[in-house]
């Protein structure tokens, strides 16, 4: 059973899929980085939107009379 065992086992061979993404790594990283950024903003912008409707809501509600 010690024949079947390899004491120094070789790491398996890295692939052009591996080395690919190994490069593609460095560039992935900034675009998500920036992707993320610009939706912040956009989230951001759309919020602020959504306040000023609610606050001119409020405001016009408040000028209405109870009666």
């Amino acid at each position: 059973s010690d024949l079947l065992i390899d004491r120094n086992p070789s790491p398996p061979p890295r692939s052009m899929w591996h080395e690919s993404r190994v490069v593609l790594h460095h560039r992935e990283t900034p675009l998500l980085s920036q992707a993320a950024k610009d939706f912040a903003h956009e989230e951001a912008a759309y919020a602020e939107v959504g306040l000023n409707n609610w606050t001119s809501l409020a405001e016009a509600v408040e000028a209405m009379p109870y009666e």
